[in-house]
C-alpha cells in the first residue's frame, strides 16, 4: 500500500487550486472594466451565496439529513429519493435567493451585465469556498503527510485516517476533475443569473424553469455519489460528460431566452 500521496496527485491539486483561485477573480475584473459597474450587484451575489446557500440551505439540509428522524431514514436508505432531495432542495434555496435579490433591488439590476456580474459574485465566492478552500486544504494535509510519513502523521491525527487514505488511494486525475466541474457550476451559475434576471425583469413564468433546469444539472452528480449508476473510472467520465451536455444546453437556452425576451 502506498505510503504518500504521488507527485501527480499533488500537481493535478495545484493545478485545480490555481483554477479556483483565479478564474473568479479574472471574470470578476474583466467585467468590471469591460462595462465599468459598481461592484453592488457582485456584492449582493456574494451575500445572497452567503445567506441562502452557505447558511439557510446547509442548515436546512443538516436538519433533514443529520438529524435522527423518519424522513432521514427513508432518504438515507433510498437512493434516489435522496438524490431528489439534494438536486431541489439547492436549487430551490438558490434560486430563490436569485429571484430574491434581483426583485428586492431591482433597481441595481437595469441591463444583462448588471445581473451576470451578479452571478460572478454568488459563484465566485462558492467556487472560492467549495473549490479552492477545499482543494487548498487537501494540497495542505497532503504536504503533511508526505514530510512525516503516513505512519507518523497518523500517530499524531489517528481521526484523519479516512481523509489520509482517500487522497493517497484517489487517481490523480479526480483532482483535476473536481476542477473541471467547479468550472461547469461557475458557469452554471453565469447561466441561471441571466435566466433569473429575465424572469424577474420580462417573464415570471420562466422561474420554474430555472429551477428545474439547476435540479436537472446536479442530479447526475448526486446521483452518483449513490452509486446508482455503479463504480468505476468511466462512470465518472461518463458522469462528467453529462453534465457537460447538460451545461451546454442549458447555455444556448438560456442563450435563446436572452434573446427572445430582450
Amino acid at each position: 500500500m502506498a505510503s504518500q500521496v504521488s507527485i501527480f496527485s499533488l500537481i493535478c491539486m495545484g493545478i485545480t487550486t490555481i483554477i479556483c483561485l483565479l478564474l473568479p477573480i479574472t471574470f470578476l475584473f474583466i467585467w468590471k472594466l469591460k462595462y465599468q459597474l459598481s461592484f453592488k450587484p457582485m456584492c449582493i451575489g456574494a451575500g445572497i451565496y452567503l445567506i441562502f446557500s452557505f447558511f439557510l440551505e446547509s442548515l436546512f439540509t443538516s436538519y433533514i439529513l443529520y438529524t435522527p428522524h423518519a424522513l432521514s431514514d427513508y432518504l438515507w436508505e433510498h437512493s434516489l429519493a435522496y438524490a431528489l432531495y439534494g438536486c431541489l432542495s439547492a436549487s430551490l434555496f438558490q434560486d430563490i435567493g436569485y429571484f430574491f435579490a434581483m426583485k428586492k433591488f431591482q433597481s441595481d439590476f437595469p441591463t444583462q451585465s448588471h445581473a451576470l456580474f451578479f452571478g460572478i459574485g454568488f459563484g465566485g465566492l462558492e467556487m472560492l469556498f467549495l473549490g479552492f478552500i477545499s482543494m487548498w486544504s487537501a494540497l495542505s494535509l497532503s504536504f503533511s503527510i508526505n514530510s512525516s510519513g503516513l505512519t507518523s502523521y497518523l500517530e499524531t491525527f489517528p481521526d484523519m485516517q479516512s481523509a489520509a487514505l482517500s487522497l493517497i488511494n484517489s487517481p490523480a486525475y479526480l483532482f483535476l476533475l473536481t476542477g473541471y466541474e467547479r468550472i461547469l457550476i461557475f458557469i452554471l451559475r453565469l447561466d441561471l443569473s441571466i435566466f433569473i434576471y429575465t424572469a424577474v425583469s420580462k417573464k415570471k413564468y420562466l422561474f420554474p424553469t430555472a429551477i428545474f433546469l439547476h435540479a436537472l444539472f446536479l442530479l447526475p452528480t448526486l446521483l452518483s455519489q449513490r452509486a446508482v449508476f455503479g463504480t468505476g473510472n468511466e462512470i465518472t467520465f461518463i458522469i462528467e460528460g453529462v453534465l457537460t451536455i447538460f451545461i451546454s444546453f442549458i447555455t444556448l437556452f438560456t442563450f435563446w431566452v436572452s434573446k427572445k425576451f430582450s
